[in-house]
């Protein structure tokens, strides 16, 4: 299969809350599917996302927010979830948790959903998890946009009932700016 021609590059800065985890896979998701990426490798990329996230959300007690960033290019989905709180140490490699465990099992859960991991950290300091997962894409993918969707209607220049024009959009910034 022909990988398709799609580049798209989205950062997003959240609050530490757990309340940003789900933004993280309402706003990645639909992305990912109208690039024509299969279900299963889009459920792959919100797992892991999820955890380093998660990771973020737990672990980096002196900061208010870290960052999310996902690019696709060339068949791959590269994703990076950053934040400048305490660090840690890591020795490379994620160890398997205990069937027990009730932590550590974040890197471990990553690392069994992407194709790659790598940890940047230094302790005290800051920490960044990347990911890579090599996209599966449907078999109805051209360019990276599905082929079956339907001609969009001529413009009349009048707005499409039920769809907000972008004077009506508001983008949430509770927390963004603090």
């Amino acid at each position: 299969m022909v990988v398709p021609a799609v580049r798209l590059s989205m950062t997003l800065r959240l609050p530490r809350d757990v309340a940003g985890l789900h933004l993280v896979r309402a706003v990645t998701d639909p992305v990912l599917a109208g690039c024509g990426v299969t279900p299963a490798c889009r459920h792959d990329i919100a797992v892991a996302l999820t955890e380093a996230c998660g990771n973020a959300v737990v672990h980096a007690e002196s900061v208010d927010e870290y960052q999310m960033s996902i690019k696709v290019a060339d068949g791959l989905c590269v994703v990076e979830v950053s934040d400048a709180g305490i660090g840690f140490e890591w020795d490379g490699r994620p160890s398997r948790p205990s069937l027990t465990a009730v932590s550590g099992r974040g890197l471990y859960i990553i690392s069994q959903y992407t194709d790659h991991l790598h940890v940047d950290t230094l302790p005290g300091r800051r920490t960044t998890v990347r990911f890579i997962k090599k996209l599966e894409f449907t078999a109805n993918t051209d360019s990276g946009r599905p082929t079956d969707r339907r001609t969009p209607p001529a413009d009349t220049g009048q707005p499409t009932p039920g769809v907000p024009q972008a004077s009506e959009m508001v983008a949430p910034t509770a927390g963004l700016n603090d």
